[in-house]
């Protein structure tokens, strides 16, 4: 299960400051421990140092990590000495260049285009790996984003380094002058949004960047459960809402299996009690549902009944059609948008039932 990820958002200097500090103030309050921004847009036509050094005072009151995207032309033309930002290295600049700059910055590589015989090179050359991230480019142009294969191919080289991976996502609130979103991988420009953030995720990325100018409050919210390690997964019931449920370190490919902790008692004896409780103050008989027996189909959520003796109560969610089973219950049913999420569940370990949010 991966634990050790980070969320993140893009601000430009182009947008209105009032906007970029809302933004800033959703995205605190989403988790949120970096930014982007990019000194490399031709069409912005703004004072980029006096803009620059608004944004960075903003970060620093925030504690967030600011990354700002440089070439061999706005390397020269802005001023870089600033104080907790990283430099990220969009194209231009020679291995030497980038060597030199690290000396006295953080840095973030190109994980879209630097290669492993780069990276030797870096390292051959004593770089301070432990302070350098890399981050993939976002691709304005349909058709034009990598592959998720090529993703991961390039993620797994700078593991080996023990170097961090970022990459972006699609927004709501589209960057110009195409406006056909930034993500990195082309699959995911027209994919769900949280969809897209768990893949990232399952394909070594450890840090996830909203590459637009801003997403829906309903994203802000996802995003705040993703940091937690969280998928919120919404249901025909209103059961058991509020609790956070860990899938079994031992997950089966056929079942969300609950972990008998989950921060409800120590024992299955208390965890079966809670269940038991629940479904009496949902006025849902479990007897009538086992006499049902209901073909369980994917995405059903499930309670085991007194027929599985000393595993009564067990709280499970279908990952796979699995026919009538006569000792187990269907007491709730994923909503359809939401099943294409279960199969992630393995990837965070944890999950949360809601109606809206």
């Amino acid at each position: 299960m991966k634990k050790n990820f980070g969320i993140g958002f893009s601000i430009y200097l182009s947008t209105d400051i009032k906007k970029i500090e809302n933004v800033i103030n959703k995205a605190e309050k989403s988790g949120s421990k970096y930014v982007f921004t990019s000194l490399n847009i031709s069409e912005e036509k703004v004072n980029k140092n006096f803009k620059l050094e608004q944004i960075v005072k903003m970060c620093t009151e925030k504690n967030l990590n600011l990354i700002v995207d440089i070439n061999n032309v706005t390397k020269d033309n802005v001023n870089l000495n600033l104080e907790n930002i990283y430099l990220r290295i969009d194209e231009g600049l020679t291995l030497d260049e980038i060597l030199k700059l690290s000396e006295k910055n953080k840095i973030v590589l190109n994980a879209s285009t630097i290669t492993e015989e780069d990276l030797e090179y870096l390292k051959k050359n004593n770089i301070d790996f432990s302070k350098i991230l890399s981050l993939h480019n976002f691709y304005p142009k349909k058709f034009t984003g990598i592959s998720e294969q090529y993703l991961k191919e390039q993620n797994l080289k700078y593991k080996k380094y023990g170097i961090k991976t970022m990459a972006f996502v699609r927004g709501d609130e589209l960057r110009g002058p195409v406006y056909e979103g930034l993500p990195t991988v082309e699959e995911h420009r027209d994919r769900r949004f949280l969809t897209s953030c768990l893949r990232l995720l399952s394909l070594c990325t450890d840090i996830i960047l909203v590459g637009d100018i801003d997403i829906s409050d309903e994203k802000w919210m996802e995003l705040k459960y993703l940091n937690k390690g969280v998928i919120p997964l919404r249901s025909s019931e209103r059961l058991f809402s509020g609790k956070i449920f860990e899938n079994r370190i031992d997950y089966s490919e056929y079942v969300i299996r609950v972990a008998v902790s989950s921060n409800i008692g120590e024992t299955r004896k208390d965890f079966s009690e809670y269940i038991r409780e629940e479904l009496k103050n949902k006025k849902i008989d479990i007897q009538k549902k086992q006499s049902e027996n209901t073909f369980i189909k994917r995405g059903d959520v499930l309670i085991s009944n007194e027929k599985y003796l000393r595993y009564e109560g067990e709280l499970e969610i279908a990952l796979k059609d699995l026919g009538i089973d006569e000792k187990r219950c269907v007491v709730s049913k994923i909503d359809e948008k939401d099943i294409e999420l279960l199969e992630y569940v393995k990837i965070l370990g944890k999950f949360r039932f809601y109606s809206n949010f």
